[in-house]
Parts: structure tokens; sequence; C-alpha cells
């Protein structure tokens, strides 16, 4: 068949005999009509209906693929990327990734590793910046004569618009309310295609996030914390491969964390935290606690940190039980 302009082009002239015509409406599960809005601009196909079409003219896959690539929009995009997404993470990057773990000064280790990690992950994951964040939420260490953990606390993030800005100053606590609480308390992980079906799990959304997925990062069946992606993009993590990327790079943070930063998952007791925005009322003077810590304590600046984070996950904590209570 002659090379066509656009998918529309290239399907009017798949459809234009009629047999072909009816096998595929019934393959998709939509009407000859639909077909020919289709084609003449009247209507555009659901994401699903476009899978649908790539399966059932496999003689013709490859050319509608080509043509797809060519097409403008997101839309398309990622169509495209489903089909052609691997799993996998490029070796140059575990090069990269294996030489900062090996090389780095022990004071910079942590968060240069963290953050080589998630900038090739929300490159992998989102090149062509359709909105996405990817989260590091740790595990708060139980105070001292406790083993229980009750919080997370996100530690790094970055992103694509409209959530690249402002989020290397950013922080909160989630516990049993929110979907990383409860692939940490499970050690498994779990996506969540839209958010319109997230009644059936834990989950805070934010404004634009419309699909999540959240993958443990373990060692040795103990756990110390998860990865946590939100897309702009309904269904973005249905796509088996990008479950994969996300499996792969949590995996990959586990070698970021010290032996003593991983808790057996019976360990895990999440508290309620409340809502992110109620939370800032309580971080917004995080700075100036730390340093009337560093003074009272006659700590380092590190151990005066741990200090206010312990200080503030018990306020939060007590904060959302009493609510509860007068509820």
């Amino acid at each position: 068949m002659q090379d066509a302009q656009n998918w529309r082009e290239l399907l009017g002239r798949i459809i234009k005999d009629p047999q072909e015509k009816r096998r595929i409406a019934n393959a998709l599960g939509v009407s000859t009509v639909t077909l020919g809005r289709w084609v003449s601009g009247e209507s555009n196909p659901r994401r699903q209906n476009v899978r649908h079409l790539l399966h059932a003219i496999p003689e013709y896959r490859k050319q509608f693929l080509d043509v797809m690539q060519k097409t403008t929009g997101r839309f398309f995009t990622d169509v495209v990327d489903e089909e052609h997404g691997e799993a996998e993470i490029p070796s140059n990057v575990y090069e990269h990734i294996l030489n900062v773990h090996c090389n780095m000064p022990k004071a910079l280790h942590f968060n240069t590793l963290c953050d080589v990690i998630l900038r090739h992950a929300v490159e992998q994951l989102d090149p062509h910046r359709l909105g996405i964040e990817i989260t590091i939420m740790q595990c708060m260490r139980p105070p001292e004569g406790q083993k229980e953990v009750r919080s997370l606390r996100e530690i790094m993030a970055r992103g694509t618009p409209p959530w690249d800005r402002g989020l290397g100053r950013r922080t909160a606590f989630l516990g049993s309310e929110s979907l990383a609480g409860y692939v940490v308390h499970t050690g498994r992980s779990l996506a969540i295609p839209n958010r319109n079906t997230s009644h059936f799990f834990p989950a805070t959304w934010v404004e634009g996030e419309e699909s999540a997925i959240a993958y443990p990062i373990m060692q040795s069946a103990r756990v110390a914390g998860c990865l946590l992606c939100s897309s702009s993009q309904p269904d973005f993590f249905q796509a088996g491969f990008r479950q994969g990327i996300v499996q792969r790079y949590a995996e990959l943070l586990s070698i970021a964390f010290a032996e003593d930063e991983f808790y057996e998952l019976d360990a895990i007791e999440l508290g309620r935290m409340p809502l992110p925005q109620i939370q800032q009322d309580y971080l917004v003077d995080f700075r100036a606690r730390v340093t009337k810590a560093m003074v009272k304590y006659k700590v380092n600046v590190t151990e005066a940190e741990q200090i206010v984070w312990r200080e503030l996950e018990a306020e939060l904590l007590e904060m959302q039980c009493a609510q509860r209570e007068s509820l």
C-alpha cells in the first residue's frame, strides 16, 4: 500500500473493503459508522480503541505506528510509547549510578545517588514531558525505645511540568491513608490506573494527578520506604513496561539506604496523617526549630533535623488522632 500522510488516510484505505470494514468494527466493538467518523475527522478513537486496532490489523501495524509517530499530540505519543516501550534500564544508566555509588564521598552519597536515580527515572518514564512526579518516601526512624514505624516522610522528588517547580524544597508526611503507606505496609507494589477508581485503595490525590503507582524499596524482605510515581495522564501506569521501569528504579534505590534504615514488615504500624496542605502550617518554621534544637540539645545540624522531624511526626499524628476522636 502506498505511503499514507496520516493515520486517518491509512485507515480509510484499509476500510474501503466493506467486508474488512465490518471485521475491524466487530474486533473493536464499534460500529462501521464510527470507523467512518474517525477517517473523516469527525471524532477520535479512545486509546483502548487504538490499541485494539493495532492488534486487529497486524499486517499494517508497523505502518500505523510509523505514521502515528509522525503525528503531533500527546494522544498518539502515549500509544506509540506503549507499543515500543522497554522495561529495562539502559546499561549506561547502570554504569552512571554505580559510578556515583562507588566514588561519591559518604557525606554526599545518599542525596547525590537518589538525585541521579530520580533524574534518570523521570527521563525514561516521561521522555515527552506529559507530566510526571517521582518521589522517594522513607520510613521515619522510630524514637529510641520504640520499634514501630509510624509514618513515611518525603525526602526527595523530581518531575516534569506541572510538577517540576519547588520539588526540592518540599516535604510531607504520609501514613496509612496513602498509596505509599499501603505499599510499604504490605511490601507489595500497587498501581491505580485512574483516580476515579481510587476508592478501592487508600490514596491522597493532588491537583492534576490522574494515575499513580508505588513500589516498595526492599532488601532481604525488609522495607525502607517506596518509590511513588504520579502522572497527569489517566491509565499511564497500566502499561506493563512502565510498571517494570518503576520496579527497576525502586530496586536500584535500595543501594542508597543504610542497613539500619530497613525494617521488618511487621514493624510497620502507620498512623493516619493530615492532608499535605494542612501539614505546611507545621513545617513552615522547620529551620527555626532546627536552630533551637541545636542550641538546646548541643547537637550538630543533622542530629537536630532528626529531632525536629520526630517532633513534627508526633505532633501531626496527635493532631489527626484528636480530630478523629472529636468526630
